[in-house]
């Protein structure tokens, strides 16, 4: 779950002029570069390797070295020729230049890498916060120390807080850098949704708003990221999150949405708005703003099957089932893997059952059986609507099958479990071939 969230601005600021952070570099800040430039140059994308644990495993002073000579060695790495004055400086010059080499690009992009795979493969942690020294905890606003902290949760219940990760501030930092940006979008788009997807599978909500929050700009007109979007506002929308939401938190955000109006407005990016308000947001304007990123992602992309999927859910969520419906049979037409055709049917059944169409309802909920027999949610549904058709034993039947099964979610047996993974289903395909691009020097 996602909260405190701060509209961060990322670049790597050379807020601090390399002429005179210059006078902060020592021996021991060269020595910090030597070791962070060979891990990056030495990592394997996508592998937990030695390098990664370098990175993975930098210490809160080991990071400070690294923020003190930060700008100066990017600048360097860019051919900006900082001012090089002292041994320390000469130093870190030519590392930079031999990090650099003839593409200065590929070093930043294996850096991005090397944290992004860093940040992945570290669990969330509760802590107090309070016990981190006062820089770790109130963050510096560099992207080596961000600031504020996540929730914690656990099916929607807090457990604690943690810092922001500063692997991905770090990473995205990098990422600005790549010039001339338009010759590394490809990349640069593969990057945000193959990381972005397994924030979902990890169910790191907080970073993908920030992830998304930074992506947007860069890439308003990509249909995947517009589809992440569409599926961060959709998840906010579900019951494990609207739960959370007290209802004097849920009145005092709508009259800060709408103070005169009465309406729920957005600014057009519904998912900055609440972020600014540090909450979920209320589900009416979760669905209505995924609704909107869905239908722009289609616009751009249409064979985005599994955006025709959760559009349809969205739509019988919000009464209007018989476009539910043509949602649904686009996807299903699309002959969609048997994960996004299992939804189709369910929400194909869900929108036929709210027009009156039995009939109907009950062969969708049978065709999603078929695909998946052990799933509990196409029994349950297969149940109601054998119940409504006045057919005792359909009902009957369909509801033994949940007799004896554990309470556990079984993502394999049944998808529904899983519609809060979003891409985060096929995180594993799409890092894979983000961590291809890099190891190819694209």
């Amino acid at each position: 779950m996602r909260r405190a969230s701060i509209l961060f601005v990322f670049a790597v600021a050379i807020a601090v002029s390399p002429w005179l952070e210059a006078t902060q570099i020592t021996e021991a800040t060269v020595e910090a570069f030597e070791r962070w430039t060979g891990a990056v140059q030495r990592h394997v994308p996508g592998r937990a390797d030695d390098e990664l644990s370098v990175a993975a495993e930098l210490t809160f002073e080991q990071r400070v070295l690294l923020d003190e000579g930060m700008s100066f060695f990017l600048s360097a790495l860019r051919k900006r020729s900082p001012r090089a004055t002292t041994d320390a400086t000469r130093r870190l010059l030519s590392l930079a230049k031999a990090a650099a080499g003839d593409n200065p690009n590929l070093f930043l992009k294996r850096a991005a890498v090397l944290h992004a795979d860093a940040a992945m493969i570290r669990a969330p942690r509760a802590l107090d916060v309070t016990e981190l020294a006062p820089e770790e905890r109130g963050g510096t606003g560099s992207p080596i120390f961000p600031k504020g902290v996540l929730v914690l949760d656990d099916d929607g219940e807090s457990r604690g807080h943690k810092m922001r990760d500063w692997h991905w501030v770090f990473a995205r930092s990098l990422i600005d850098l790549l010039s001339p940006r338009d010759a590394h979008l490809p990349f640069i788009a593969a990057w945000y949704h193959a990381t972005t997807a397994q924030m979902f599978r990890d169910g790191a909500y907080g970073e993908a708003t920030f992830q998304l929050e930074h992506a947007y700009p860069i890439l308003p007109d990509n249909a995947a990221v517009l589809y992440d979007i569409a599926c961060l506002s959709e998840v906010d929308g579900l019951p494990i999150f609207q739960q959370t939401l007290s209802d004097e938190e849920l009145e005092g955000m709508r009259r800060r949405l709408a103070p005169s109006t009465g309406k729920m407005i957005t600014n057009g990016r519904g998912f900055v708005t609440i972020a600014a308000l540090a909450a979920v947001p209320p589900v009416e304007v979760a669905n209505a703003d995924a609704e909107r990123y869905f239908r722009r992602a289609l616009q751009i992309d249409p064979s985005l099957t599994e955006a025709h999927v959760r559009l349809a859910r969205l739509l019988t969520v919000r009464g209007r089932h018989a476009e539910a419906l043509t949602e649904a049979g686009a996807a299903l037409a699309a002959k969609p893997d048997p994960v996004v055709e299992f939804l189709a049917h369910m929400f194909a059944a869900r929108a036929t059952r709210a027009l009156g169409r039995l009939e109907d309802a009950a062969d969708h909920y049978a065709k999603a059986r078929a695909l998946f027999p052990g799933a509990q949610s196409a029994a349950i549904g297969a149940s109601q609507v054998a119940l409504l058709r006045a057919d005792v034993s359909g009902a009957t039947t369909a509801i033994r099958q949940l007799g004896g099964r554990g309470s556990k979610p079984d993502l394999e047996s049944d998808p529904w479990w899983g519609y809060r993974l979003a891409s985060g289903r096929t995180s594993n395909a799409l890092l894979d071939a983000m961590w291809k691009m890099v190891a190819q020097g694209e």
